[in-house]
């Protein structure tokens, strides 16, 4: 399971390779799989019991989900975005169709293992929209009036343990957050193709074909309308004949500026950090006669 959760990347910067780790490249897999492993242990017992989802969650070793993150941060924001995708398995569709209860069920049950499981302290909670959170009311009295207790305590303890950020919007909204919202979007819309360089996917390419058979026909007929040693036609002959490999170029070096302006300001960031640490140990760091 654990195999595809990290996704290495290589790409030039100053002649060297540098290497990209998606830590959560993967995720979306492994949820599915699991989720409709357990699915189908339901559907053969006719049932939602919590005894045949521990069962697949100790098979699958689901719990090591979390294991191999280097710090806190990493770790937390890891949680946040595998607690954003496992909440659609609990809505009442996905991707514009209806979605079976058991698989709406087996997606409750992750959310309740999964929170009680995470190693962050304090807990990452669910956040929660409006319609998101009336989905989960229905689906938990419709749990009750099956007589699927398993279920329903498994909300109500998620419930009365405060595992819920009620919200209005899905992900924090600020500056600082712009490139993780900018990114969840892209995955989630681009799947694999998202974590690529704009300038290197598909679309752009596509752009630049457009833009290049337009050029060309615009220069083919510029050139039966116009005749070059006519002195009233001569500004039509100033437009560049290489025009979609020059814009190439610009987006190719206003892109290598913008990365090594990145580049510089996490540079600049560190070495603020070190020297103010460097000036904390300097000095000896709080004492007992001081505190």
């Amino acid at each position: 399971m654990m195999e595809n959760l990290t996704e290495v990347k290589k790409r030039k910067y100053n002649k060297r390779d540098l290497v990209t780790i998606n830590t959560t490249a993967g995720i979306d897999e492994d949820l599915e799989i699991f989720i409709y492993k357990v699915f189908e242990q339901f559907e053969k017992n006719v049932g939602p019991r919590f005894s045949e989802f521990t069962a697949q969650w100790h098979k699958s070793n689901f719990g090591l989900i979390f294991c191999g993150r280097e710090n806190f941060r990493e770790t937390y924001e890891f949680t946040e975005e595998l607690f954003h995708r496992v909440k659609k398995y609990v809505r009442s569709e996905m991707k514009g169709k209806p979605q079976h209860t058991l698989v709406r069920y087996t997606g409750l049950y992750l959310i309740y293992s999964l929170y009680f499981k995470q190693p962050c302290r304090p807990r990452v909670k669910f956040r929660l929209l409006k319609d998101e959170f009336e989905e989960f009311v229905n689906l938990s009295q419709l749990a009750r009036r099956d007589n699927h207790w398993d279920v329903t305590y498994a909300w109500i303890k998620l419930f009365t343990s405060h595992a819920f950020h009620f919200v209005a919007t899905s992900a924090p909204m600020g500056i600082e957050m712009a490139y993780q919202s900018e990114l969840r979007k892209s995955t989630e819309k681009g799947g694999a193709a998202a974590s690529q360089e704009y300038f290197k996917t598909k679309e752009f390419e596509g752009l630049m074909n457009k833009v290049t058979k337009a050029h060309n026909k615009y220069a083919k007929m510029k050139n039966c309308l116009s005749d070059s040693k006519n002195s009233g036609d001569a500004s039509l002959f100033l437009i560049d004949e290489n025009f979609t490999k020059t814009l190439k170029e610009a987006a190719d070096k206003v892109d290598k500026k913008e990365k090594a302006r990145k580049a510089r300001e996490k540079n600049q960031i560190g070495n603020n950090r070190r020297s103010i640490k460097y000036k904390f140990y300097g000095l000896g760091g709080p004492s007992e006669e001081n505190l």
